[in-house]
């Protein structure tokens, strides 16, 4: 019966291991993990060994994009993000950053980039992002940090009319 439960136990324990993930945390640029453009929130756990995390994104030629950060939901402590976006998938070709979100609409303790993709019109573009937050050493601060990006482009169709016989007269 001993080795019964024995053998169980060490399946189980081989099942558990199995399932867990092997992967290393979105800490470099090498490890981004993939966004997909206008997702929505996505939060991750930030604490003193961990202050940067980075995603991976596609914009594509034409079209404008802003990048996000802010307060996590459930996060006890107030962190103030930056964020940086590159224009490769390696993560070494500065875009632009911010660390604060003075645009409209205000953003309290986040920060906000917006940029157009200035590439050939239609061409897709992986780019990066890096998400620090400066946690203060031997401050014991974690949290959370949640992170988006949205497209920004406006398309529609425009239509003028003109009188010649009177150039003030359209609508």
């Amino acid at each position: 019966m001993s080795f019964i439960r024995t053998a169980s136990a060490a399946l189980v324990l081989a099942f558990v291991s199995s399932t867990t993930s092997a992967t290393a945390p979105n800490t470099t640029a090498a490890n981004a993990v993939s966004y997909e453009v206008g997702q929505g929130w996505v939060s991750h756990y930030i604490e003193e060994t961990t202050q940067n995390r980075w995603f991976k994104f596609t914009t594509t030629g034409g079209r404008g994009y802003c990048v996000e950060a802010a307060q996590g939901s459930d996060s006890p402590v107030a962190f103030n993000p930056n964020v940086t976006v590159y224009g490769d998938a390696a993560g070494t070709s500065l875009m632009g950053s911010n660390d604060n979100g003075a645009f409209d609409p205000a953003m309290t303790l986040g920060s906000r980039y917006c940029f157009a993709d200035t590439t050939t019109l239609d061409t897709r573009t992986i780019r990066t992002i890096k998400l620090n937050v400066p946690v203060a050493a031997g401050s014991g601060d974690n949290g959370y940090m949640r992170l988006r990006v949205y497209e920004t482009t406006f398309a529609g169709s425009f239509q003028w009319y003109s009188y010649p016989s009177d150039p003030n007269n359209y609508y």
